[in-house]
Order: C-alpha cells, then structure tokens, then sequence
C-alpha cells in the first residue's frame, strides 16, 4: 500500500497508521460505498490520514519526551521503572574508522564508486550518494535535485553497500 512520505520517518510510524487503518476498516467496513470507488482507492485514502495523524503523534513525542523520564512498563513484576536513556544504545563512536572509510570513498582508487550508478543517472553514483549520506544529506534533499524517487535512491545504495562491503572490509583490515 501506497504512502507518500513512508521512508522519511522510522517504520514504526508507517507500521501504526497500517494498524490504525486496519482497526478502523473492521470496525467501519459499512460505511464503505462502491460506488464512489473502489475498495482499495477507500483503504488508500484512510491509510493516508492514518499516515498523517502518526506523523504528527511522532513529532509530538519527539518532542516532549524526556530522555530521564520513566517508561511506563505494565511488564515490570518490581517497582523499577527504566529509563528511555537506558534503553538507548550508546555504541562507541569510531571517529577513525568513519574517516577511513569516508576517505576510501573520496579516493575511490579503482574509480569503482563513481562508475556504479543509477541507470541514465550517472551524477547519481554510489560515490556522491554515500559522501551525502555521509554528510548526513536527506534522501529527499538528494531526490529533489536529481528527479529520482527516494525509493530508487535509498535501494540502489543499500545494494551498492552490500555490493562494496568485500572492499570496505578488506581496506579496513589493513
């Protein structure tokens, strides 16, 4: 099912419009009417304002929840309640390995990084798209510019990590 916007936000914002859009066709399936389109043009349209209502629940938890504040857990059998900061992971950053891989993509010896490219968009190669990323650029920034759709992006590049991970490896165990 289609969602503008789907791959802006985590998948647990899409997952709960999908579930609230399920709930709400069960509860209200009468008042779907054949006659003003068909089944999944209505199913569409409710995921759509589902979409948006987890949009805006999103950004509102973002913004008022406290990383210290208690997670209310009805699973807990003691009275400890964890905090949302303890549930975040905190990895160590490897501020030297980013740099190297960063600099193996600007130097891109074999010019291998710049050759894989979105097909008939070769300003769109795996080079420039990961330096953005990198760079921490949207893929929407990167799909406005170029006239590619998020989806083409984000999946040309994941399968471009997965096609280079031999190299990154290798160059990074040296």
């Amino acid at each position: 099912m289609f969602c503008k916007g789907k791959l802006d936000f985590p998948h647990q914002v899409y997952t709960e419009a999908l579930q609230e859009t399920w709930l709400y066709i069960c509860r209200n399936i009468d008042k779907y009417d054949p006659v003003k389109g068909k089944v999944l043009t209505w199913v569409n349209f409710i995921l759509d304002k589902r979409f948006k209502d987890a949009i805006k629940k999103y950004r509102k938890d973002l913004q008022t929840q406290s990383l210290d504040a208690p997670l209310k857990n009805s699973y807990s059998t003691d009275n400890y309640n964890m905090t949302l900061k303890e549930t975040i992971e905190s990895p160590e950053p490897n501020f030297l390995e980013y740099e190297e891989v960063r600099k193996i993509i600007v130097e891109d010896a074999d010019g291998e990084f710049k050759k894989r490219h979105i097909k008939e968009h070769p300003e769109a190669n795996f080079q420039e798209i990961a330096l953005r990323r990198l760079d921490t650029q949207s893929w929407r920034q990167m799909s406005d510019e170029w006239g590619i759709v998020v989806q083409t992006l984000s999946s040309f590049y994941e399968r471009s990590i997965e096609y280079f991970t031999f190299q990154f490896k290798e160059y990074l165990d040296k």
